[in-house]
Protein backbone atom coordinates (compact mmCIF):
# COMPACT_ATOMS: atom_id res chain seq x y z
CA UNK A 1 0.00 0.00 0.00
CA UNK A 2 1.24 3.42 -0.41
CA UNK A 3 2.51 5.57 1.86
CA UNK A 4 0.48 9.12 1.93
CA UNK A 5 2.01 10.89 4.63
CA UNK A 6 5.48 10.37 6.77
CA UNK A 7 6.02 12.20 10.06
CA UNK A 8 9.37 11.53 11.08
CA UNK A 9 10.75 12.38 14.14
CA UNK A 10 8.79 15.85 14.27
CA UNK A 11 8.89 18.32 17.16
CA UNK A 12 7.85 22.04 17.16
CA UNK A 13 9.62 24.03 20.21
CA UNK A 14 7.64 27.35 20.84
CA UNK A 15 10.16 30.60 21.92
CA UNK A 16 12.69 32.39 20.62
CA UNK A 17 15.41 29.84 21.36
CA UNK A 18 14.56 26.49 20.41
CA UNK A 19 17.92 25.15 20.05
CA UNK A 20 18.14 24.86 23.71
CA UNK A 21 15.09 23.51 24.36
CA UNK A 22 15.76 20.85 21.73
CA UNK A 23 19.09 19.98 23.98
CA UNK A 24 17.25 19.52 27.23
CA UNK A 25 14.49 17.75 25.88
CA UNK A 26 16.61 14.81 23.79
CA UNK A 27 18.13 14.74 27.06
CA UNK A 28 14.94 13.47 28.21
CA UNK A 29 13.91 16.18 30.39
CA UNK A 30 10.26 16.47 30.67
CA UNK A 31 8.10 19.88 28.98
CA UNK A 32 7.58 21.77 32.45
CA UNK A 33 11.23 21.49 33.33
CA UNK A 34 12.02 22.82 29.98
CA UNK A 35 9.34 25.59 30.21
CA UNK A 36 10.53 26.24 33.44
CA UNK A 37 14.23 26.61 32.60
CA UNK A 38 14.17 27.93 28.75
CA UNK A 39 10.66 29.53 28.57
CA UNK A 40 10.46 27.54 25.78
CA UNK A 41 7.08 25.23 25.25
CA UNK A 42 6.96 21.64 24.01
CA UNK A 43 4.19 21.73 21.23
CA UNK A 44 5.06 18.39 20.44
CA UNK A 45 7.80 15.87 20.91
CA UNK A 46 9.32 13.16 18.77
CA UNK A 47 6.06 12.12 16.43
CA UNK A 48 6.58 9.63 13.57
CA UNK A 49 4.00 7.74 11.74
CA UNK A 50 2.99 6.77 8.53
CA UNK A 51 -0.72 7.12 6.58
CA UNK A 52 -0.91 4.72 3.80
CA UNK A 53 -3.66 5.63 0.81
CA UNK A 54 -7.17 4.91 1.77
CA UNK A 55 -6.34 5.07 5.77
CA UNK A 56 -7.95 7.48 7.74
CA UNK A 57 -5.66 9.14 10.66
CA UNK A 58 -7.80 10.29 13.54
CA UNK A 59 -5.40 12.45 16.10
CA UNK A 60 -7.13 12.60 19.47
CA UNK A 61 -5.74 13.46 23.25
CA UNK A 62 -6.35 15.52 25.45
CA UNK A 63 -6.90 19.35 25.52
CA UNK A 64 -3.21 21.13 24.88
CA UNK A 65 -1.48 18.02 24.50
CA UNK A 66 -0.43 18.93 20.71
CA UNK A 67 -3.08 18.02 18.12
CA UNK A 68 -3.24 21.35 16.33
CA UNK A 69 0.23 21.77 16.58
CA UNK A 70 1.01 18.22 14.84
CA UNK A 71 -2.07 19.15 11.92
CA UNK A 72 -0.65 22.26 11.54
CA UNK A 73 2.68 21.07 10.91
CA UNK A 74 1.71 18.58 8.69
CA UNK A 75 0.19 21.36 6.03
CA UNK A 76 2.73 23.71 7.49
CA UNK A 77 0.65 26.54 8.58
CA UNK A 78 3.47 26.37 11.59
CA UNK A 79 7.00 25.50 10.81
CA UNK A 80 8.27 22.19 12.72
CA UNK A 81 11.43 22.71 15.08
CA UNK A 82 12.83 19.32 13.91
CA UNK A 83 12.08 16.41 11.71
CA UNK A 84 10.73 15.49 8.19
CA UNK A 85 7.10 15.35 7.16
CA UNK A 86 6.58 14.36 3.61
CA UNK A 87 3.07 14.12 1.62
CA UNK A 88 2.75 12.71 -1.49
CA UNK A 89 6.79 12.51 -1.87
CA UNK A 90 7.35 16.50 -1.01
CA UNK A 91 9.07 17.76 1.82
CA UNK A 92 6.52 19.91 2.92
CA UNK A 93 9.29 22.09 4.67
CA UNK A 94 10.84 22.97 1.05
CA UNK A 95 8.61 24.71 -0.82
CA UNK A 96 8.15 28.54 -1.04
CA UNK A 97 5.02 30.27 0.23
CA UNK A 98 3.38 30.42 -3.15
CA UNK A 99 4.33 26.64 -4.16
CA UNK A 100 3.31 25.63 -0.85
CA UNK A 101 -0.40 27.76 -1.16
CA UNK A 102 -0.44 25.26 -4.43
CA UNK A 103 0.70 22.36 -2.36
CA UNK A 104 -2.06 22.95 -0.09
CA UNK A 105 -5.02 23.15 -2.62
CA UNK A 106 -4.26 20.05 -4.11
CA UNK A 107 -3.31 17.60 -1.58
CA UNK A 108 -5.05 19.32 1.58
CA UNK A 109 -8.89 19.67 2.72
CA UNK A 110 -9.24 21.11 5.90
CA UNK A 111 -11.72 21.30 8.40
CA UNK A 112 -11.08 24.46 11.14
CA UNK A 113 -13.18 23.75 14.75
CA UNK A 114 -15.34 27.18 13.88
CA UNK A 115 -16.41 25.67 10.44
CA UNK A 116 -15.40 28.70 8.58
CA UNK A 117 -18.98 28.67 6.54
CA UNK A 118 -20.47 31.43 4.75
CA UNK A 119 -24.03 32.86 6.23
CA UNK A 120 -24.87 34.28 2.81
CA UNK A 121 -24.25 31.34 0.45
CA UNK A 122 -26.49 27.95 0.64
CA UNK A 123 -24.60 24.80 1.74
CA UNK A 124 -24.15 23.73 -1.76
CA UNK A 125 -22.28 27.21 -2.55
CA UNK A 126 -19.97 26.69 0.78
CA UNK A 127 -19.03 23.14 -0.62
CA UNK A 128 -18.36 24.20 -3.42
CA UNK A 129 -15.81 26.74 -2.58
CA UNK A 130 -12.58 25.50 -2.16
CA UNK A 131 -12.94 24.04 -5.63
CA UNK A 132 -14.42 27.79 -7.07
CA UNK A 133 -11.26 29.40 -6.10
CA UNK A 134 -9.49 26.69 -7.40
CA UNK A 135 -11.11 27.97 -10.63
CA UNK A 136 -12.65 24.33 -11.51
CA UNK A 137 -15.56 24.11 -13.55
CA UNK A 138 -19.14 24.50 -12.57
CA UNK A 139 -20.32 21.46 -13.97
CA UNK A 140 -17.18 18.93 -11.95
CA UNK A 141 -17.57 21.63 -8.88
CA UNK A 142 -21.07 20.53 -8.40
CA UNK A 143 -20.67 17.36 -8.98
CA UNK A 144 -17.86 16.99 -6.15
CA UNK A 145 -19.97 18.63 -3.71
CA UNK A 146 -23.24 16.67 -4.27
CA UNK A 147 -21.42 13.37 -4.01
CA UNK A 148 -19.58 15.24 -0.70
CA UNK A 149 -22.87 16.10 1.00
CA UNK A 150 -24.25 12.41 0.50
CA UNK A 151 -21.16 10.91 1.49
CA UNK A 152 -21.53 13.10 5.16
CA UNK A 153 -25.22 12.08 5.40
CA UNK A 154 -26.65 16.22 3.81
CA UNK A 155 -27.96 14.89 0.85
CA UNK A 156 -31.38 17.31 0.07
CA UNK A 157 -29.81 20.34 2.37
CA UNK A 158 -27.50 21.73 -0.71
CA UNK A 159 -30.02 24.88 -1.24
CA UNK A 160 -30.44 25.51 2.62
CA UNK A 161 -28.35 27.91 4.33
CA UNK A 162 -25.71 27.51 7.17
CA UNK A 163 -28.36 29.27 9.80
CA UNK A 164 -31.14 26.51 8.82
CA UNK A 165 -29.18 23.60 10.12
CA UNK A 166 -27.46 22.46 13.77
CA UNK A 167 -24.44 22.67 14.86
CA UNK A 168 -23.68 19.28 14.25
CA UNK A 169 -24.77 19.33 10.57
CA UNK A 170 -22.67 22.91 9.74
CA UNK A 171 -19.49 20.36 11.07
CA UNK A 172 -20.61 17.90 8.37
CA UNK A 173 -20.96 21.01 5.32
CA UNK A 174 -16.72 21.80 6.85
CA UNK A 175 -16.45 18.24 6.13
CA UNK A 176 -18.13 18.33 3.04
CA UNK A 177 -16.29 20.45 1.52
CA UNK A 178 -12.78 19.26 2.41
CA UNK A 179 -14.04 15.63 0.78
CA UNK A 180 -15.22 17.35 -2.51
CA UNK A 181 -11.73 19.71 -2.73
Amino acid sequence: MTVKITVNDVYKIFGAHPDRAMEILRAGRGKDEILKKTKQGVGIAGVSFDVHEGKILVVMGLSASGKSTLVRCINRLIEPTAGSIKVNDVKVTEPNAEELRVFRQRHFGMVFQNFALFPHRTVLDNVEYGLEVRHVDTTTRRKASVKALEQVGLEGWGESYPAQLSGGMQQRIGLARALAS
